[in-house]
């Protein structure tokens, strides 16, 4: 009885617990779904609150503008105003001559009237003068025919004389001339028959047989090219006849050496050719290579991407440059120049470990080359540094903590002592086995 009892209190309790989980579980639904409505809410009352602030800064942006201008107008304004009172200054100065030039007018129209009147009384008298004056002008106008008939023939006499003066001068000019013109003639004779003398060996009579200015001026060159000729001969060497089976053997020899150094130039060229022609193959293959390595290589670091090595001047093989080109993920290809420090850091040390994979190296040192990395990147380098190890043994330099924390052995440098340093040493792998295995 008291049993059943319990399994009906349990039962009761039990439903109540249901109704109570089930209550819960509707007022949490519930509480889910105002979150959601809240977070919604809030979302677009903080898109709201942005666009807002958009435009309180236009607005801001438009009242400086606005301001800007009206500080313009108002300066325009200032300016207008003074130029009106200058203007008006201006009128009142100018309503003042106006006033002086109308009493002048009328001072001028009064003196006019008393001079109209003098001038008819001086007409009156010029009439008089005038009628005088042309009698007078009359008798001198006969004179003066009179003097003009003289002059003309004075004049006519003073021409013929003139021109038998000039004649004459004229006569003793050429003359003159003439007889300078004898000298210059004279002398020239003498230079050119001296110069026939001594230059070409001819005399007047002779030189008159060649006629035509072609045939002597052929002639000059001759004499003129033998001139030379005897001058780049220099003096007589009597000693040149023993000198010349010298001379010749040693001529002999020179042709000798000057054959093998052609050949040998021929040589070396075709030498030099086979080498450039074996380097361009090897640089090619080789620049393949590390493009392939390179790419690959970028991918892991950067994890995505793509990166290439491109030359310069592909027809130019041995004098060409070489263009890094990356495209870290998430951005645009570009030249290495144009990357972020950390970016180019990563990216040149994709290149060196792309060489290493091409042509391992048994020993290899890095100067905190990783020193410009984040800490995602140093992880990165750290786990290819241990992918190269199998080949090639790194020692790193750095002073990164995620570089070290990947080193197996770490070299350290301590000063207990002033002036004393003490070289440190730890093991990473070791502690790591010993760890793993307790």
């Amino acid at each position: 009885m008291e049993l059943n009892l319990r399994k009906q209190k349990n039962k009761i309790k039990g439903d109540e617990l249901s109704q109570r989980v089930r209550g819960f579980a509707e007022r949490l639904e519930i509480a889910e779904k105002t979150s959601v409505d809240l977070r919604e809410e809030f979302n677009r009352r903080e898109q709201d609150s942005k666009t807002a602030a958009g435009e309180i800064e236009l607005l801001g942006e438009q009242l400086t503008q606005e301001k800007i201008q009206l500080a313009k107008w108002e300066q325009e304004l200032t300016q207008c105003t003074e130029q009106l009172s200058q203007e008006r200054m201006v009128i009142r100065e100018n309503e003042g001559n106006l006033q002086q030039k109308v009493q002048n007018r009328v001072n001028v129209q009064e003196n006019r009237q008393a001079v109209e009147a003098e001038l008819e009384v001086l007409n009156l008298r010029l009439e008089e003068h005038s009628l005088a004056q042309e009698k007078q002008q009359y008798a001198l106008m006969l004179r003066r025919q009179d003097r003009e008939s003289l002059s003309t023939r004075v004049l006519e006499l003073e021409q013929e004389a003139l021109f038998k003066r000039q004649g004459a001068h004229a006569l003793e000019q050429r003359l003159h001339a003439n007889e300078i013109r004898v000298a210059r003639w004279e002398t020239e004779w003498q230079a050119g028959v001296t110069r026939l003398a001594e230059e070409f060996s001819l005399t007047w009579e002779e030189s008159m047989s060649y006629q035509t200015d072609e045939e002597r001026t052929v002639i000059g060159r001759k004499v003129q090219d033998l001139k030379q000729e005897i001058q780049d001969l220099g003096p007589i060497n009597q000693a040149a006849i023993e000198e010349y089976p010298i001379m010749l053997k040693r001529q002999e020899f020179m042709l000798t050496q000057q054959d093998d150094l052609v050949e040998a130039n021929q040589t070396l060229r075709q030498l030099i050719s086979e080498l450039d022609k074996t380097m361009i193959e090897r640089f090619i293959e080789s620049f393949n290579a590390v493009n392939v390595a390179f790419q690959e290589v970028f991918k892991d670091l950067f994890h995505g991407g793509s990166a290439e090595l491109r030359l310069v001047d592909p027809d130019n093989i041995l004098e060409t440059g070489v263009e890094i080109i990356a495209q870290p993920p998430g951005k645009k290809s570009q030249l290495l120049s144009l990357l972020s420090g950390g970016e180019r850091a990563l990216t040149a040390i994709a290149i060196l470990f792309a060489l290493l994979r091409v042509k391992p190296s048994p020993f290899c040192i890095l100067d905190e080359i990783e020193a410009s990395l984040d800490d995602s990147n140093v992880q990165r380098f750290a786990q290819y540094i241990h992918r190269l190890s199998h080949s090639t043994q790194f020692v790193v330099i750095s002073h990164r903590k995620g570089t070290m924390e990947s080193a197996d052995i770490l070299y350290g440098i301590t000063m207990e002592e002033c002036g004393v340093s003490k070289l440190l040493s730890v093991r990473l792998d070791e502690r790591e086995d010993t760890s793993n295995t307790a």
